[in-house]
């Protein structure tokens, strides 16, 4: 009955075996494909050997086919060890020489049974009995390099399977469950071989070892189908994730380190030897505190990082995506990268912006102190000479000038203070960002009889360091604007930052407003300098928008990115 049924099984068995050999063969390109392909191939000969030999019906056919067992046998422990060697990227044990030590074993162990009536290292003593349908080699006694095969058949199973299992534990979920279905295949002819040979179940006589591997290649054939064996390769790994220049790593879904490269660990401060399967909290500080924080959120989200070591300041982009497997968060994977020295070259940018407005700045305040006040100022020195004549002369007229000299030293007056806040209001880095701009829009309203609405929408927190002085001068100097040439009587003022990414401001007010056509030529005589204004918003990735019309007063609005690279020195 056991030989029988074994002979019914058989063919549905090869054909299996046949079928993802096939699979395997069509994606030979793809890293330990070939391997795997030649493992099976392997499994089907013993099996179609052993078929044979039941299928003889002399006692030379069942000994010869018996014989050939043995060879299909040492071939398939070599196969499954080249291929878990393959598949987990230890290529180098695969290169010629060492992969000529490793087929030593399983050569002799071909020659050893060829030639056994010479020296019985593979059988002592067999007997040929016969079974249904008909002739079966029953050994009964075992030579010594029998065990030799045994032993390295055993060592190579177990050796891959150790290295798949390793890959298991290393790699992401959908890899674990490759790896899983390969070891079970595995497992199945090595549990079916022992039960045989130790005879661990009464009176079974015929060795299933073969037949098992049907099962191996269903087992083959879900991590192939299923999970996609030959389609997602966990060996890149090795190759690319080990050597980035970022940190990369991977925690699992209760937030133990299941994978980190060689970056990573040194940035994180995680010791080689403790990093896999510690929780999170071995990251030092402040990555794990932003790792947590991250990994709260459930998504996808990434944020900056500053440590300082010994006076010196390195600054990281952290970025978390999870791993969604079937709606459910698996794991994660973190990456973390040294923007270090990105940030320097953008510090230098911006302040060489800067210091460009700045100094235009100053320019065009020279301008109007040359063009004003010191023009005015040499006009009234001019005056009181007049002034004195006319003290005993005309006192009704001197009373005039000097009414007028009062309107002139009044207005140069004005002209002096708004120069001095627009250099910079002092009370920015005492009082922050939203103060200050509180202090802007009343000293504007009091000196020009201006109405000045604020309106500041979304969290009061304070701005980015670079960004608040930006900010404030560009909203200055669009308000200088309004005084110089608008006419206006009321100055609409919004600060929007609702938005996660950016803020805008707008400046809308209720004067003359001019024909957009004439903007070149005014910009060309200094009155609006609104081209550096436009110059500094779009050089920090923001957005400058102008709308006027004549009569209907003028609108501007600018959108700076929150995120922007490190406070600059102003």
């Amino acid at each position: 009955m056991q030989y029988t049924l074994f002979l019914a099984l058989a063919p549905v068995a090869i054909l299996v075996l046949v079928a993802v050999i096939g699979y395997a063969l069509r994606h030979r390109h793809v890293p330990g494909s070939t391997a795997f392909a030649w493992l099976l191939l392997f499994d089907a000969g013993w099996l179609l050997s052993n078929t044979f030999e039941l299928l003889g019906f002399s006692e030379s056919a069942t000994v010869f086919f018996a014989k050939l067992n043995h060879t299909f046998i040492a071939g398939a422990a070599l196969g499954w060890l080249a291929f878990a060697l393959d598949y987990t990227g230890r290529r180098k044990w695969l290169s010629p020489q060492r992969f000529a030590l490793l087929c030593a074993i399983p050569i002799i162990t071909t020659v050893c049974a060829q030639t056994n009536e010479w020296h019985g290292l593979i059988w002592r003593s067999y007997d040929i009995v016969r079974v249904e349908p008909g002739l079966s080699m029953r050994p009964s006694a075992y030579g010594a390099w029998f065990w030799v095969q045994v032993t390295y058949a055993y060592v190579a199973l177990l050796t891959g399977s150790f290295l798949l299992g390793s890959e298991f534990f290393r790699s992401f979920t959908l890899y674990r469950r490759q790896s899983i279905w390969l070891i079970v295949g595995a497992l199945a002819p090595l549990i079916a071989n022992v039960i045989y040979i130790f005879r661990l179940i009464p009176g079974l006589q015929k060795d299933y070892s073969s037949l098992s591997f049907a099962f191996a290649g269903v087992a083959f054939a879900v991590a192939m189908f299923r999970y996609r064996l030959f389609d997602l390769k966990p060996i890149a790994r090795n190759l690319v994730i080990d050597r980035m220049s970022d940190g990369m790593l991977v925690l699992d879904d209760r937030q133990r380190i299941v994978d980190i490269n060689p970056t990573a660990r040194q940035t994180l401060g995680v010791p080689e030897s403790a990093a896999v399967g510690q929780f999170m909290e071995a990251l030092a500080e402040p990555f794990c505190s932003n790792v947590r924080r991250l990994c709260a959120a459930g998504a996808e989200a990434e944020t900056n990082v500053a440590v300082t070591e010994a006076g010196s300041t390195r600054h990281y982009n952290l970025r978390l995506l999870p791993l969604v497997d079937s709606g459910t968060i698996e794991g994660y994977v973190v990456v973390l990268r040294d923007v270090t020295e990105h940030k320097r070259v953008e510090a230098e940018k911006f302040m060489r912006l800067e210091e460009e407005a700045i100094i235009e700045e100053r320019r065009r305040i020279a301008r109007e102190i040359h063009d004003g006040l010191a023009q005015d100022l040499a006009s009234l020195h001019l005056r009181l000479n007049v002034w004195q004549t006319l003290i005993d002369a005309d006192p009704a007229k001197l009373r005039g000038e000097l009414e007028r000299a009062q309107k002139i030293l009044a207005e140069n007056i004005r002209d002096v203070r708004r120069s001095i806040f627009a250099l910079r209001p002092i009370v920015l880095d005492k009082l922050g960002f939203f103060l200050a701009l509180q202090q802007l829009a009343t000293a504007f309203s009091e000196q020009h009889d201006v109405r000045v609405d604020l309106d500041v929408q979304g969290p009061q927190d304070r701005l980015t360091g670079f960004l608040e002085p930006v900010l404030i001068r560009i909203i200055q100097e669009a308000l200088n604007n309004v005084s110089k040439h608008a006419r206006a009587k009321q100055v609409r003022l919004l600060v929007d930052l609702r938005a996660e990414e950016y803020v805008s401001a707008q400046i809308q007010d209720t004067g003359i407003g001019f024909d957009p056509a004439t903007l070149n030529r005014a910009t060309v005589r200094g009155h609006l300098g609104l081209a550096q204004m436009r110059e500094r918003v779009e050089n920090l990735g923001g957005t400058f928008e102008l709308n006027s019309q004549a009569g209907q007063g003028t609108c501007l609005r600018v959108t700076l990115p929150l995120k922007q690279p490190v406070a600059v020195r102003m």
